[in-house]
Protein backbone atom coordinates (compact mmCIF):
# COMPACT_ATOMS: atom_id res chain seq x y z
CA UNK A 1 0.00 0.00 0.00
CA UNK A 2 1.24 3.48 -0.69
CA UNK A 3 2.45 5.58 2.08
CA UNK A 4 0.97 8.82 3.43
CA UNK A 5 1.70 11.95 1.31
CA UNK A 6 2.54 14.13 4.76
CA UNK A 7 5.82 13.78 7.10
CA UNK A 8 5.98 10.77 9.87
CA UNK A 9 5.40 11.90 13.07
CA UNK A 10 7.14 10.00 15.31
CA UNK A 11 10.70 10.97 16.79
CA UNK A 12 14.17 10.45 14.97
CA UNK A 13 15.60 6.63 15.70
CA UNK A 14 16.71 6.67 18.92
CA UNK A 15 17.14 2.82 20.29
CA UNK A 16 16.60 2.48 23.95
CA UNK A 17 19.90 2.50 26.36
CA UNK A 18 21.88 0.02 24.67
CA UNK A 19 23.16 -2.69 26.76
CA UNK A 20 26.02 -2.46 25.44
CA UNK A 21 27.94 -0.87 22.89
CA UNK A 22 29.13 -4.31 20.93
CA UNK A 23 26.04 -6.46 19.71
CA UNK A 24 27.21 -10.56 18.14
CA UNK A 25 25.41 -11.03 15.02
CA UNK A 26 25.79 -14.93 14.60
CA UNK A 27 29.91 -15.06 14.26
CA UNK A 28 30.04 -11.54 13.11
CA UNK A 29 30.31 -9.14 16.54
CA UNK A 30 29.54 -5.16 15.75
CA UNK A 31 30.77 -2.07 17.21
CA UNK A 32 27.90 0.23 17.24
CA UNK A 33 29.49 3.34 18.25
CA UNK A 34 32.20 2.94 15.09
CA UNK A 35 29.71 1.05 13.31
CA UNK A 36 32.23 -1.74 12.32
CA UNK A 37 31.77 -5.12 11.63
CA UNK A 38 34.30 -8.18 12.45
CA UNK A 39 34.80 -11.57 12.35
CA UNK A 40 36.90 -13.02 15.32
CA UNK A 41 39.98 -14.24 13.82
CA UNK A 42 39.64 -11.98 10.64
CA UNK A 43 41.37 -8.47 10.76
CA UNK A 44 38.66 -7.46 7.84
CA UNK A 45 36.74 -4.81 9.21
CA UNK A 46 33.92 -3.35 7.89
CA UNK A 47 31.94 -0.61 7.76
CA UNK A 48 28.48 0.43 7.79
CA UNK A 49 26.21 3.67 7.41
CA UNK A 50 24.08 5.11 10.49
CA UNK A 51 21.17 4.34 8.87
CA UNK A 52 22.45 0.61 8.41
CA UNK A 53 23.51 0.41 12.16
CA UNK A 54 19.65 1.71 12.85
CA UNK A 55 18.31 -0.76 10.72
CA UNK A 56 20.31 -3.30 12.25
CA UNK A 57 19.70 -2.51 15.62
CA UNK A 58 15.87 -2.61 14.68
CA UNK A 59 15.67 -5.98 13.48
CA UNK A 60 18.23 -6.92 16.52
CA UNK A 61 15.27 -5.58 19.33
CA UNK A 62 12.45 -8.05 17.09
CA UNK A 63 14.90 -10.52 16.56
CA UNK A 64 13.54 -13.56 14.98
CA UNK A 65 10.50 -11.48 13.78
CA UNK A 66 9.54 -10.27 10.60
CA UNK A 67 9.89 -6.21 10.42
CA UNK A 68 7.55 -4.79 7.69
CA UNK A 69 9.42 -2.22 4.76
CA UNK A 70 6.72 0.29 6.89
CA UNK A 71 7.82 -0.09 10.41
CA UNK A 72 11.97 0.62 9.56
CA UNK A 73 10.65 2.81 7.68
CA UNK A 74 8.69 4.73 10.93
CA UNK A 75 11.42 3.48 13.27
CA UNK A 76 14.31 4.65 10.83
CA UNK A 77 13.63 7.49 8.79
CA UNK A 78 11.21 9.12 10.47
CA UNK A 79 9.19 12.58 9.83
CA UNK A 80 11.16 12.36 6.01
CA UNK A 81 9.89 10.47 2.53
CA UNK A 82 12.40 8.49 1.27
CA UNK A 83 11.89 6.32 -1.61
CA UNK A 84 10.75 2.51 -0.99
CA UNK A 85 14.49 1.32 -1.96
CA UNK A 86 16.18 3.05 1.03
CA UNK A 87 15.50 0.10 3.71
CA UNK A 88 16.30 -2.46 0.82
CA UNK A 89 19.71 -0.41 -0.07
CA UNK A 90 20.30 -0.73 4.32
CA UNK A 91 19.56 -4.30 4.42
CA UNK A 92 21.52 -4.98 1.12
CA UNK A 93 24.66 -3.02 3.05
CA UNK A 94 24.10 -4.88 5.98
CA UNK A 95 24.35 -8.27 3.76
CA UNK A 96 27.37 -7.18 2.41
CA UNK A 97 29.18 -6.71 5.45
CA UNK A 98 28.16 -9.74 7.25
CA UNK A 99 28.94 -11.48 4.04
CA UNK A 100 25.65 -13.04 3.84
CA UNK A 101 24.24 -13.85 -0.02
CA UNK A 102 20.66 -13.34 -0.86
CA UNK A 103 19.73 -17.29 -2.03
CA UNK A 104 20.99 -18.63 0.94
CA UNK A 105 20.83 -16.02 3.53
CA UNK A 106 22.62 -16.99 7.18
CA UNK A 107 22.23 -13.82 9.07
CA UNK A 108 19.23 -11.55 7.06
CA UNK A 109 16.44 -13.13 5.46
CA UNK A 110 13.65 -10.89 2.96
CA UNK A 111 10.75 -12.52 2.94
CA UNK A 112 8.67 -10.80 -0.04
CA UNK A 113 5.86 -8.63 0.79
CA UNK A 114 6.18 -8.78 4.46
CA UNK A 115 9.48 -7.50 5.05
CA UNK A 116 12.89 -8.76 6.83
CA UNK A 117 14.47 -10.52 9.84
CA UNK A 118 17.55 -11.20 11.36
CA UNK A 119 18.39 -15.43 11.03
CA UNK A 120 21.45 -15.82 13.21
CA UNK A 121 21.25 -15.37 16.97
CA UNK A 122 21.83 -12.02 18.45
CA UNK A 123 23.86 -11.23 21.92
CA UNK A 124 24.75 -8.39 23.43
CA UNK A 125 28.91 -8.49 24.52
CA UNK A 126 30.07 -6.80 27.33
CA UNK A 127 31.88 -3.36 26.02
CA UNK A 128 35.08 -3.79 24.87
CA UNK A 129 37.80 -2.81 27.70
CA UNK A 130 39.06 0.94 27.08
CA UNK A 131 42.94 0.81 26.66
CA UNK A 132 44.45 1.46 29.24
CA UNK A 133 46.13 5.27 28.70
CA UNK A 134 49.26 5.51 30.34
CA UNK A 135 50.93 8.74 31.28
CA UNK A 136 52.93 10.18 28.42
CA UNK A 137 56.58 9.94 29.52
CA UNK A 138 58.68 13.50 30.49
CA UNK A 139 60.06 14.59 27.41
CA UNK A 140 63.73 15.05 27.98
CA UNK A 141 65.47 17.95 25.60
CA UNK A 142 68.90 17.18 25.07
CA UNK A 143 71.73 19.17 24.17
CA UNK A 144 71.46 18.70 20.15
CA UNK A 145 74.88 17.43 18.68
CA UNK A 146 76.19 18.76 15.67
CA UNK A 147 76.92 16.92 12.53
CA UNK A 148 80.65 17.84 11.56
CA UNK A 149 78.90 19.15 8.22
CA UNK A 150 75.92 20.82 10.17
CA UNK A 151 76.13 24.69 9.45
CA UNK A 152 76.82 26.38 12.94
CA UNK A 153 73.75 27.18 15.06
CA UNK A 154 72.53 31.04 14.52
CA UNK A 155 73.24 33.42 16.89
CA UNK A 156 69.92 34.42 19.62
CA UNK A 157 68.27 37.06 17.91
CA UNK A 158 68.42 40.14 20.82
CA UNK A 159 65.55 41.43 22.89
CA UNK A 160 64.52 45.31 21.39
CA UNK A 161 65.70 47.44 23.47
CA UNK A 162 63.52 49.36 26.30
CA UNK A 163 62.06 52.51 26.09
CA UNK A 164 63.80 55.00 28.28
CA UNK A 165 61.05 57.00 28.59
CA UNK A 166 58.31 57.12 31.40
CA UNK A 167 54.97 55.53 30.74
CA UNK A 168 52.60 57.61 29.36
CA UNK A 169 49.49 58.66 32.28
Amino acid sequence: PPRPAGPRASAPFAPARLPSERLRVGEWVVDVARREVTRPGDDTVRRITVKASHVLLALAEQHDRVVGREALLERVWPGTLPTDDVPTQAVTQLRKAFGDGHEAPRNIETMPKMGCRLLAPVEWLESAPSPQVLPSPPVVREQATSHPLAPPPAPPIPAPPRSRRPPPR
